[in-house]
Parts: structure tokens; sequence; C-alpha cells
């Protein structure tokens, strides 16, 4: 493992370490010490939210939630790939993609449009899922043809990207062309054994935060709805599908069941293990050689 890699590692174990848990915001409040040494440490990834050089963006709004263009030179809807952002359902935004989705519009000359959804647990499902499938129909009513889509999200959003595609698939619609997931969530019952056996190398979602995620999220809902849990569905007739994991995540085995039961179903998947590494580990290929490599094949699948 590179020293860079080992480096970004070492942070995350102090931003883990001194991480306000969103729930617990009465015994751990914003004035707290601990709050604002996370905080501190979460300022230094604000290079997330810029664009890379040459790379514009533009907002929007659809029906009551936020989305955002990032092209190169203009709109070419020719073809698109729509970002499904990770958070556990509870946080996170398209701006804090830019800089990534900026540079794979770079090497791939394919435009990105990123919404933002509504979030747990003020919004539990089917909000996100709704909102999911309201950002797919705007991108058809836009004149973007069904197999010129392709689906792209990372931990929740990554779970959420394969809900959608179940959904088009049971209701009889035209599936994206590929679908792309970084250590995507696929089963919020939290069965994954990895879970409990990596918890002491995870360093974002470790079990207690990723149970009261899905607690929130599924409210009172089954967990084991494909909608929800995407690992419980149909997958026969998925389209070609490319899933990256860290090997020391919580949610490894959530990628390995569901790469797994696509072969199962006849589905071309490529599952792609990174020894070591972490959680969603891809998004930072602008800082270490083993997320840049990464990055490079999924961009070979997309354009392949």
């Amino acid at each position: 493992m590179s020293k860079k890699a080992k480096f970004i590692i070492l942070l995350l174990k102090l931003r883990l370490k001194f991480k306000t848990y969103i729930f617990d915001y009465r015994k751990k409040r914003k004035s707290s010490p601990v709050y604002k040494v996370s905080k501190n440490i979460a300022g230094i990834f604000s290079i997330f939210r810029q664009l890379p050089s040459g790379i514009s963006a533009r907002k929007i709004c659809i029906k009551g939630i936020e989305g955002e263009w990032i092209y190169k030179n203009e709109i070419d809807k020719d073809k698109v790939i729509l970002y499904f952002h990770g958070g556990g359902y509870t946080h996170g935004s398209e701006s804090q993609y830019r800089f990534l989705i900026g540079e794979m519009v770079k090497e791939t000359g394919i435009n990105t449009f990123i919404f933002d959804y509504r979030l747990a647990p003020d919004n539990p499902y089917p909000a996100a899922f709704d909102d999911a499938v309201k950002a797919y129909n705007f991108l058809v009513g836009e004149g973007v043809r069904e197999r010129d889509i392709i689906f792209m999200g990372d931990s929740a959003g990554g779970g959420l990207a394969f809900a959608t595609a179940l959904y088009l698939k049971d209701n009889g619609l035209e599936l994206p062309s590929k679908i792309l997931a970084m250590s995507p969530w696929t089963d919020l019952a939290c069965r994954g054994e990895s879970i409990q056996k990596n918890e002491k190398t995870e360093l974002f979602v470790p079990e207690k935060l990723i149970k009261e995620y899905s607690r929130v999220y599924v409210f009172r809902q089954n967990p084991e709805n494909p909608y929800i849990s995407p690992l419980y569905g149909d997958l026969e007739g998925f389209p070609d599908t490319y899933i990256n994991v860290g090997s020391h995540e919580g949610l490894l085995d959530d990628s390995l069941r569901f790469h797994e039961k696509l072969l199962e179903n006849g589905v071309k998947s490529t599952l792609s293990v990174g020894e070591g590494l972490f959680h969603c580990y891809p998004l930072w290929a602008m800082i270490f050689d083993e997320a840049r490599e990464e990055f490079a094949r999924m961009h070979r699948f997309i354009l392949e």
C-alpha cells in the first residue's frame, strides 16, 4: 500500500474517532470540543466540492428537488451519467462530488446529472426512492434515451441506483445501459457478516452507525423490501454492472452477495476488491495511486 493511502487511512481514523454521531446531538452539541475537532478535520476534505479546471456546473430544480449538471463544453444529452450520492440516506449532497464527477466528465466526455434526494430521519423511505425515480424521469423527459443513461452511485447511493433499476424493470420500463456502484449498500436488514468482522477496520460506517441509518430510513417498512434492499429483488435482466469495494470495510458482504446474485441471474457483473482499502476508496482518486487506478478501470467500464 502506498504511503499516501496509509496517510489517508490514518486521517480517516482520526475523523472517525472524533466523529459526532448525527443522532447524538443531545450529548455532543455543536459547541462541544468533539464537534469542533471533527469539523476541522472534515474541512480538509473540502477539495471534493471544487470543480476541476475546464468543467462547469449548472444547478436546476425539478419538482421540489435540486440537481446539478456537471459538464465540459455544453450540456450534451446524447449520453448521460445519472449519479446517486451516498450518505446513509441521512446526509450528503451533490456539491460534495463535484471534483470526482468533474474528473470523470473530463476523462469520459460524458456529462453527469447529480441530484439531492430528501433525507431521513425527516424523510424516511420512500422519499429518497421516489426522488430517484423522479430524477430518472426528468432525464427521459429532457430527451435522453433510456439506453444512453448510465447509473452510478456510492454507498447508499449505489443501493439506490440498484433499487431504481429494479423499479424500472418491475414496471416494464427500459433500463439504463450500465450500472456502476462503489461500496453499494444493498441490504438494510444488515445481515452481512462483514459489518461485524470488519468493525475494527471500518473507517466510515461502523456497525452502530449503519444500523442507526437503516432504522431511520426503513422506519416502519420491511427492510427486505427490494426497493429498500435491492439484494432481495429479482435481478434477472439487469444491465452490465461494475462494483468496487474495499476489503476492510463493513459493507464488503453487501457487494459480494449482490455480485454473486447478479451472476446467478445471468447478468454480466464485474467485482473489483481493493485489498486493504476502505469504504468508497475510489472517491480519493486525486490523492493516492490505488484509488486512481480503480478510477481508471471505472472509466474503461463506462466507455467500453
